[in-house]
Order: structure tokens, then C-alpha cells, then sequence
């Protein structure tokens, strides 16, 4: 993920973070701050020393704080990454909770439309609304990850349901 700012005080900002490794990156004005410990760094330009330090995580929120310790009239304090709110945790949930709460339906309701529950069918489930969560934080409108997330749960409904399909042609 790849996020680009603008500063009155510092120019052109970007921060880089590896979804995979969470490796992070972050430039002022095309030149690599220098990493001090894991969520600090240290940009020196024009003999102005600055200190650069992250704070949140991917879900509460990343906010970007830039110091300057001779002027504190210039520091700096970016939103690099939106916190998801309470109903964006609902819509992954629900794929969860329909999974669980399927097995207490009827026989005959559940021949119709087979779900594989308990720990095969929670785990799949829950990895999907994990998943849609992740990828919808790579986005900035609410539509777009609300989308992304209820995709996620209707992606683990259809799993189980896939998976509940074939134990039943095996039989």
C-alpha cells in the first residue's frame, strides 16, 4: 500500500507498507527517512532534523506524526490510514454467524441448502471475513469497503456451502 501527501511544512510525503511483510517505507521529498527503532524514523533535510513517528495498526488506524524539535510550530499530524468503524465489523461478522447458526435449522431446511458448520465451516468463514477486512482497508470510501467486506462473508457462506455440497455427493 502505497499513500501520497502533501505537507506545507516538508513537501511531498509517501509511505510505503509491505500487506505482507508490514515492512514500512517513508519518503520526504524523494529521500528515505531513516529508521530508528520500529515506529520511529528520522529525516534530515537542509539541516533540519526531524522525527517521524507511527501510531494505531491497520484496523484502529495509522496516524503519521512528524516533529520538529527546534520548530514545534511545524510539526505534522497525517491520518495515513482510516480505523474501520463498528459496522464495518458487523458486515464481516454476519458470513460468521449464518455459518454457526445454520446448523440449529431443520433437517429439512439444511438438505436444501447445505452448510458445512462448526470448525471447518467457522474457521473458512472467519478467514474470508478476515480477509475482506484486510483488503477493504485499502480503501478510502465507506461504500467500496462496505462492499468488500460483505463480499468476504458471502464468499464464506458460498465456501461452506460449496464444501457442505460435495461431503453430501460423497456420501
Amino acid at each position: 500500500m502505497t499513500s501520497n501527501f502533501k505537507s506545507e511544512n516538508y513537501g511531498e510525503i509517501v509511505y510505503e507498507e509491505n500487506f505482507w511483510t508490514g515492512k514500512r517505507k517513508i519518503t520526504i521529498n524523494g529521500k528515505t527517512a531513516e529508521k530508528l527503532s520500529k515506529n520511529v524514523y528520522r529525516h534530515i533535510e537542509n539541516d533540519i532534523e526531524c522525527k517521524i513517528c507511527m501510531t494505531g495498526n491497520f484496523f484502529t488506524g495509522e496516524k503519521l506524526t512528524i516533529l520538529d524539535e527546534k520548530n514545534p510550530n511545524n510539526s505534522e499530524i497525517i491520518q495515513v490510514v482510516d480505523g474501520y468503524k463498528w459496522y464495518e465489523f458487523v458486515c464481516a461478522i454476519i458470513g460468521f454467524v449464518f455459518v454457526i447458526a445454520w446448523n440449529f435449522v431443520s433437517v429439512d431446511i439444511y438438505v436444501q441448502f447445505p452448510l458445512v458448520g462448526g470448525a471447518i465451516g467457522g474457521g473458512v468463514s472467519a478467514f474470508l471475513a478476515m480477509l475482506g477486512l484486510c483488503v477493504a482497508g485499502m480503501f478510502k470510501k465507506t461504500w467500496t469497503r462496505i462492499l468488500i467486506v460483505l463480499l468476504g462473508s458471502i464468499l464464506g457462506i458460498l465456501t461452506c456451502w460449496a464444501i457442505g455440497i460435495s461431503i453430501l455427493l460423497m456420501l
